[in-house]
């Protein structure tokens, strides 16, 4: 009875101030609402970090560095980065792990690459193409980040076997070096003809004629090296400070 007659007074209070209980249960509803939203803002932007950082930045869950060689490779690669005999007994030590999904070699490095006419700086990732398909095409990132999975145009390392020197670029980059078209666009009896004048009115449709470029970059014995490489494909990072310096290519030719 008490449970009743408690519950009975408490129906004629809101029924007495109705106003005043219609705006305190908006009030409580907007909020609720709001804490949903941010909540789901919250889960959204961890997932979308985390599995762009691990699989299509390719930082990995484990990263494996010879001692002090996260401080430094760039600085003495020869010194601190790991010989054949070091990756032969982590490949031994992991390759039975029930844990572990799959193991890939990187080769990070940085230098200038041109398109015979203005050089722009670059920082380059080279793996296996194996890798980098696998990780496109893995499950987490089909789901949470299927589109940025995607390349924006051309193919990807693991479709271009027989293209020498194959390059994947980030979008920014390839603006800047005025390639807007990948090796799959150029026909494949185009030559490629060095520009002489840098200053003729056509020079960007010289530029764009083909998708050539040429990297330059010191060596692990601390020498000058260069090369020429053919943009296969295009893609963002998704990160704006990279957008117009990334450069992805297989591990034997970085």
């Amino acid at each position: 009875r008490f449970m009743t007659g408690t519950w009975r007074i408490a129906w004629r209070n809101l029924a007495r101030n109705r106003r005043r209980n219609v705006a305190t249960g908006i009030a409580i509803g907007l909020g609720f609402a709001a804490l949903i939203l941010l909540g789901g803002y919250l889960l959204r932007t961890e997932r979308f970090i985390r599995v762009s950082t691990v699989y299509l930045r390719h930082i990995g869950h484990i990263a494996i560095y010879k001692d002090k060689g996260l401080e430094f490779f760039a600085v003495k690669p020869r010194e601190f980065g790991l010989n054949a005999e070091d990756q032969r007994v982590i490949n031994e030590v992991l390759k039975d792990d029930p844990r572990i999904d799959y193991v890939g070699k990187y080769l990070d490095g940085t230098g200038l690459v041109g398109n015979g006419c203005k050089t722009v700086p670059f920082v380059a990732r080279g793996m296996e193409p194996e890798i980098d398909r696998r990780a496109r095409t893995h499950p987490l990132v089909v789901k949470e980040l299927a589109e940025l999975a995607q390349i924006t145009k051309g193919k990807t390392l693991a479709e271009s076997p027989d293209v020498e020197g194959a390059l994947m670029v980030s979008n920014g980059l390839a603006r800047l070096l005025g390639k807007t078209h990948v090796h799959a666009e150029i026909p494949p009896d185009r030559q490629l003809v060095p520009i002489a004048d840098c200053t003729v009115a056509n020079v960007s449709e010289l530029l764009a004629s083909d998708a050539n470029v040429q990297l330059a970059a010191g060596t692990h014995a601390g020498d000058f090296s260069a090369r020429d490489g053919e943009i296969v494909g295009t893609y963002t990072t998704g990160v704006s400070e990279l957008e117009d310096s990334s450069i992805t290519a297989n591990l034997a030719d970085m």
